[in-house]
């Protein structure tokens, strides 16, 4: 999959996130859907204490306030998270 197809990959499921997705930042994981109940959602970020990865303890928002958390805002376009298709392997993703 190319660059321009994540991209528009990504753009999808930012506007509709399932539980599962995991989202990314240059192969670093940032966020996981835990669960989604209507328009709200369960979204574990990454924390990084005393070197250790590992995900906080989950935050509840909506959709829409994902999709402005996981945009660029103001005048620029796109979105600083990616997500990759399942066809990616699970060790890939939890890189970084």
């Amino acid at each position: 999959m190319n660059y321009d197809a994540i991209q528009k990959y990504t753009a999808k499921r930012i506007l509709d996130p399932q539980p599962g997705d995991h989202f990314t930042e240059m192969l670093g994981s940032v966020a996981y859907i835990e669960a989604r109940n209507g328009k709200k959602l369960t979204v574990l970020r990454t924390r990084v204490v005393k070197n250790e990865r590992g995900w906080d303890d989950g935050t509840l928002m909506t959709i829409d306030e994902f999709v402005k958390w996981a945009s660029y805002g103001g005048s620029t376009p796109g979105y600083w998270l990616e997500i990759y298709p399942p066809v990616f392997p699970k060790q890939l993703l939890e890189g970084g």
